[in-house]
């Protein structure tokens, strides 16, 4: 559930209130182990979650040339040896 609360407070303060947010979400992997990436998309401002950067293993924020703001997150999964189907 603190997840979830993380990643809604990431959203609201990420949107700009007109253009909203745009969420991907995926299973990547990262040092050979699998695990969660969510990417945040948007046009309001950069934001600091200390909070955030110790839930997830990766937390990256950076601005694109067309003045977009991105947050690349991952986390492992708890099952290491876990593999899609």
């Amino acid at each position: 559930m603190k997840d979830l609360q993380i990643d809604s407070e990431i959203s609201r303060l990420g949107s700009d209130g007109e253009k909203g947010i745009n969420i991907s979400v995926a299973l990547d992997s990262m040092g050979g182990r699998r695990g969660l990436s969510l990417t945040f998309l948007s046009s309001g401002g950069a934001i600091r979650l200390p909070v955030a950067k110790n839930f997830f293993d990766a937390f990256d924020i950076d601005r694109t040339e067309e003045k977009t703001v991105r947050i690349k997150t991952f986390r492992y999964l708890p099952d290491s040896t876990f593999r899609p189907n």
